[in-house]
């Protein structure tokens, strides 16, 4: 997830492989993208929804990092009930 757009990707069902599936423009004014996403999660049946979490050099989440942290949790009620992880 960046400033401009969101990737969304898919893993097969044994969780391996992540293929992706879109390019998403995001939408900072009203959020668009999240629903966007949403609605793929739904149609998809996801199991999990994961947001990617950027290190910066020192090992510290830095503002990329917290930017992906709240885009997780605006993301999540819009989600169906599932795990939901952020990883490095």
């Amino acid at each position: 997830m960046g400033s401009v757009r969101v990737g969304l990707a898919a893993s097969d069902p044994g969780g391996v492989l992540a293929t992706p599936v879109e390019t998403i423009e995001r939408d900072l004014l009203f959020g668009a993208d999240l629903g966007v996403i949403a609605a793929a999660v739904l149609e998809r049946h996801v199991l999990e929804d994961v947001v990617g979490l950027p290190r910066a050099l020192s090992g510290d989440e830095g503002p990329e990092g917290l930017g992906a942290c709240a885009y997780a949790r605006a993301l999540a009620p819009q989600t169906p009930p599932a795990p939901q992880s952020v990883v490095p």
